[in-house]
């Protein structure tokens, strides 16, 4: 099962991620090899799955950057305004 996380990376390490969410809960998710490009202090949605007791932290399957995401709706804005005005 898939699950949703947001909040603000507090921690950052080879192979983990600790996030904390608005309401100041702190989860440490497993990074898979080769997602990487994160800073603390980002504000990240990750796209996680839970693993069962005892198995460790839940796994990241995919991982949106804040940052990244506006850049993306920026171009977007800016491609339907250059289309409408032609």
């Amino acid at each position: 099962m898939h699950q949703h996380l947001a909040g603000v990376t507090t921690e950052i390490s080879d192979s983990t991620i600790t996030v904390t969410d608005k309401e100041g809960n702190t989860f440490t998710v497993d990074l898979p090899q080769g997602l990487t490009g994160f800073e603390v202090g980002q504000f990240v949605t990750l796209i996680i799955s839970k693993r069962a007791p005892g198995e460790g932290n839940p796994m990241a399957r995919a991982a949106y950057r804040f940052d990244e995401v506006a850049a993306e709706a920026q171009l977007e804005e800016a491609e339907a305004s250059f289309a409408i005005e032609q």
